[in-house]
């Protein structure tokens, strides 16, 4: 039954499921690639779900309902932020037309993004996220300071796109009376509305749903508002994503290096974290950066400049990364690199070119470590076949 009310978008050969399913956790192919059933490759994480679900096992759903004052957050990272603009939009304006005070929480540093949306936006971080990626920098005040802040305003209806356990278990503590939020992430205790999502249902296509669910609309062209003016001296360029917080989801910089030197007629910009580059490829890093086609722009863009270099450029190459999802947003060409992750869950399906290697018996992975180095999937994108595709492209006639 389940099975006949699936669709599926094939693009590159990759898989990107449009369901009508609830958004239980079914036995599929979706669900075989997660941990007790969450969305995730990480055992640690799973048992911080599993941990936070059984606060309270017999929680039950309530009908969703609007109230006041309502409060929507994307706390993840960049890319999250972006896939999420069209749909926070569309809340905000549903709930202008309700006469219901909103406002936008977003990580402290992605702050400027929601200002420059015209909304108001309060910064908020569920930090325990750090006990995860960066424990050194975890500070318990930091966190209990935030919630408490927050307890201090409090809020009605708290509309959550992020959607893990993590961020429940800290919005419920900022005293939202109601949490909406999907629970393929778990918190499932805290929350009252779960949102429809599937596991590794496409986080472009789900939009829609949860849109239809909260019944607003979408807003695409929120991203307008972000455009500003060209940087000088990069107007009309190719932007180069080349490095992400992970190592293992970085295209080797050697193929960036060729695709620069055949594109030798093309003006390409330089975005990402000189520190984020492995020590084995800082002489071929300084080689990219010597290149007369090359302005380097590497730790020297905010938030807010990074959109506007993005919006103003001709062409995105990158990594699977936030500048990724603000290419979409813009609706440029290029491409995404794509490997330990599944792009049928993370790509734009009418987005950037997908370039992808899911050979390795590990795929999908957790992607903070690689437990078979040999079988490397970034690695394993040919060079040839990416230039052979923006050859395609009028930014590299």
């Amino acid at each position: 039954m389940a099975a006949s009310l699936e669709r599926s978008l094939r693009v590159d050969n990759v898989v990107f499921p449009t369901v009508k399913t609830r958004h239980s956790a079914e036995s599929s192919p979706a669900a075989r690639t997660s941990l007790l059933g969450y969305d995730t490759r990480s055992l640690r994480s799973a048992l911080v779900m599993r941990a936070v679900d059984a606060l309270n096992p017999f929680k039950r759903e309530r009908e969703f309902a609007w109230a006041g004052p309502c409060v929507v957050s994307s706390i993840a990272g960049l890319g999250d932020l972006f896939i999420h603009l069209p749909l926070i939009a569309g809340i905000v304006g549903e709930c202008h037309r309700r006469g219901i005070a909103t406002r936008v929480a977003l990580r402290p540093a992605l702050a400027a993004i929601g200002e420059a949306c015209g909304w108001e936006v309060i910064p908020f971080d569920d930090s325990l996220v750090d006990l995860f990626k960066t424990p050194d920098k975890f500070r318990v005040r930091n966190l209990v300071g935030r919630v408490l802040a927050r307890r201090r305003e409090p809020v009605a209806l708290w509309i959550d796109l992020t959607g893990n356990a993590l961020s429940a278990l800290a919005i419920k503590c900022a005293g939202a009376h109601a949490l909406a939020a999907r629970t393929t992430r778990g918190g499932r205790s805290m929350i009252d509305h779960p949102l429809p999502h599937r596991l590794l249902e496409n986080e472009y296509g789900n939009l829609r749903r949860v849109a239809d669910y909260l019944g607003c609309d979408l807003e695409p062209g929120i991203c307008e508002q972000l455009r500003g003016e060209p940087m000088p001296g990069t107007e009309d360029a190719v932007v180069l994503s080349l490095t992400t917080a992970c190592r293992w989801k970085s295209w080797p910089l050697e193929n960036f290096l060729r695709l620069i030197d055949h594109f030798a007629h093309v003006r390409f910009v330089l975005t990402g974290f000189a520190h984020e580059v492995s020590v084995e490829e800082q002489k071929i890093l300084g080689d990219i950066r010597s290149r007369p086609n090359v302005r380097d722009q590497l730790d020297r863009l905010s938030v807010v400049d990074l959109v506007r270099l993005i919006a103003s450029s001709v062409a995105v190459i990158t990594n699977d990364a936030g500048a990724a999802h603000i290419a979409n947003g813009f609706r440029k060409p290029g491409a995404v690199l794509f490997g330990p992750a599944n792009p049928g869950a993370f790509a734009a399906p009418d987005g950037l070119k997908i370039f992808h290697d899911n050979s390795c018996p590990l795929h999908p992975c957790v992607q903070w470590h690689c437990a078979r180095p040999d079988q490397w999937c970034m690695r394993k994108i040919a060079a040839e076949d990416v230039i052979a595709y923006l050859a395609t492209l009028p930014a590299f006639g």
